[in-house]
């Protein structure tokens, strides 16, 4: 935010420059008859030396001094005074700010959603990633415990045929 707008509103900054673009000629303004200005006219302004020492501070080429003796400071309008006006003033130039300081907080945060969903998505690659690797390790000790079992079952059947090999002999020695 401009320095100058935490101190005063665009519009008090406005109207002390409408004010201000109304003294063409002559030998300027005071202090006092640009406050009256404003004042004839209904509008909001702050404390005019104030508001004029700030708009000077940041564009001199706003207003001039044109005198400065016992009767305090005289001013006019500075070179680009209407110009400044006429593209809007500390008005567009606040709107143009507040609208650039939305644009970047909806730019961050759409940035943030993005990592958001970034993060989101490892995190569920890895778990998923876990998971894969707990069935890959469930179906390993399947495959071994499968492995175990033929081998038993043809322990088991060679013992079998042995036993009815036996058995045949035994039956056929009973006969002789």
């Amino acid at each position: 935010m401009d320095p100058i707008l935490e101190r005063f509103s665009a519009t008090e900054l406005d109207n002390v420059l409408h004010a201000i673009n109304k003294y063409e000629s002559g030998d300027g303004f005071s202090a006092d008859e640009i406050q009256t200005n404003i004042w004839l006219h209904d509008k909001i302004a702050p404390p005019i030396n104030d508001a004029i020492q700030a708009i000077m501070h940041h564009h001199e080429d706003l207003v001039t001094i044109m005198n400065a003796g016992k009767m305090g400071k005289r001013f006019r309008p500075g070179p680009n005074l209407k110009k400044f006006l006429q593209s809007g003033g500390f008005k567009k130039r606040y709107e143009k700010r507040v609208a650039d300081d939305r644009r970047r907080s909806e730019e961050r945060s759409a940035a943030h959603q993005a990592n958001l969903a970034t993060i989101d998505a490892a995190a569920s690659a890895k778990r998923s990633a876990d998971a894969s690797e707990v069935s890959a390790g469930a179906a390993e000790r399947s495959a071994n415990a499968a492995d175990r079992s033929a081998s038993l079952a043809k322990q088991a059947l060679i013992v079998s045929i042995i036993a009815i090999l036996l058995s045949l002999a035994a039956f056929i020695r009973s006969f002789l």
